[in-house]
């Protein structure tokens, strides 16, 4: 024989008696019910839905790591050179070497601005030419690039060509004098006052 608690009144009574001695409350509901809590148990696991949540988390998660990666790694595939088709394409979009020019005298490009300055305009200005003469003066512009002047033909130095180089020329230029004649291929500017402009210039050679 067992003894249990009676839920009314505190006493210990045996497991077989239907009501209780001390109170007379019926202790089978007791049973019932001490049975039934006995029965019914706290999970002992997580929440289900909880743990499906988190991995839906985890997989969108690696979804977004994925889709990431993806873009990142196809700008840089845009970005590769694709091989000899692109290395010709940039081979063609270089500038050619300049080659050589028919040359005429610095006067002659001076008078043809002299004459008919709109005429001359439309001819040469912003157009490569190559002129030739005697070098009249070695010096630098305004902006400090290193300069060449050819003194035009019966003017004593009052009508000039000007030809300006890039600052790369100025240890070829310092090598250079007075008198000494030579042919340089410009882009011309046009005419100020009485000197016609050339600049971006280069040394160059006729064509034979």
């Amino acid at each position: 024989m067992a003894l249990i608690t009676c839920s009314e009144c505190g006493k210990e009574v045996s497991d077989k008696a239907r009501t209780c001695p001390n109170c007379g409350v019926s202790l089978s509901a007791t049973e019932e019910t001490s049975s039934l809590s006995e029965a019914v148990s706290p999970p002992a696991s997580p929440n289900k839905a909880a743990k499906k949540s988190g991995k839906l988390k985890y997989v969108l998660l690696a979804i977004f790591v994925v889709a990431v990666i993806s873009t990142l790694a196809g700008q840089k595939d845009d970005k590769t050179p694709s091989g000899p088709s692109q290395n010709a394409a940039s081979s063609a979009k270089a500038p050619k070497q300049e080659l050589n020019y028919e040359v005429m005298s610095a006067s002659a490009l001076f008078y043809e601005f002299k004459q008919n300055e709109v005429a001359a305009n439309q001819k040469f200005k912003k157009k490569r030419v190559a002129i030739e003469g005697r070098i009249h003066s070695i010096g630098s512009s305004l902006m400090e690039y290193p300069e060449i002047v050819f003194s035009v033909d019966g003017s004593h130095g009052f009508a000039t060509v000007s030809c300006e180089f890039p600052k790369k020329a100025i240890d070829t230029i310092a090598k250079m004098s007075t008198g000494q004649h030579v042919i340089i291929i410009g882009t011309v500017k046009g005419l100020v006052i009485s000197t016609v402009f050339l600049d971006d210039c280069i040394f160059g050679e006729a064509k034979k």
